[in-house]
């Protein structure tokens, strides 16, 4: 509004000359011509301008999405990251989508835009390896001291034999995996062994 009580007070009205010289735009020249005339100030409505988001357009897309791949996903099983991850890729989605939601061919975004939707709700394609153990040279001793143990306690008479997973917390002991600092708790290990003997 400004502009065009500048531009209609000092230069009369001439809004080519304003745009040549002064640099002004003359479609703002003209909006203010507009604004001073009604009294009203125009209200620009970007929000309604450009293209509309993939799921505005079937609006319940990122649900269907999420019900698709939910029941595959896996979280890291390093558990370093909070992402969860999935062996469906996005053009199985997208046919799942076809198949399961009979949505047409024509309507659903592209693979790449799907692939985008999946990352946006955290779920990350991708096959999920299983976080394996370091083996050290000492595992292959360990486990032999276990079938050892076994076949004795098989070999007794009176003896129940019960089997458990653990994993050791401190780095002494015969059944030690000694997983973190490797170097320190080996050194202290084969001190407390020799100690022992």
């Amino acid at each position: 509004m400004k502009l065009w009580e500048d531009t209609a007070n000092q230069l009369k009205g001439r809004q080519v000359f304003a745009q040549d010289h002064l640099g002004w735009s003359r479609s703002t020249i003209q909006k203010g011509a507009i604004e001073l005339a009604t009294g009203q100030d125009f209200q620009d409505q970007f929000h309604l301008r450009g293209r509309k988001k993939a799921e505005e357009r079937p609006p319940q897309l990122l649900d269907h999405i999420q019900e698709i791949v939910e029941p595959t996903s896996q979280t890291d099983p390093t558990f370093r990251s909070t992402r969860s991850y999935t062996p469906i890729t996005a053009g199985m989605v997208r046919q799942k989508l076809i198949s399961q939601f009979k949505y047409k061919d024509k309507t659903l975004p592209c693979e790449r835009t799907i692939l985008n939707k999946l990352n946006q709700l955290g779920y990350h394609p991708m096959k999920v390896h299983k976080c394996n153990p370091l083996k050290t040279p000492e595992t292959d001793v360990t486990f032999d001291q276990v079938h050892r143990i076994n076949c004795v306690a098989d070999l007794t008479k009176g003896i129940l034999e019960l089997s458990m997973d653990a994993k050791a917390t401190l780095g002494i002991g015969d059944f030690s995996r000694r997983i973190k600092c490797r170097q320190k708790i080996m050194h202290t290990t084969m001190i407390l062994h020799q100690n022992k003997s």
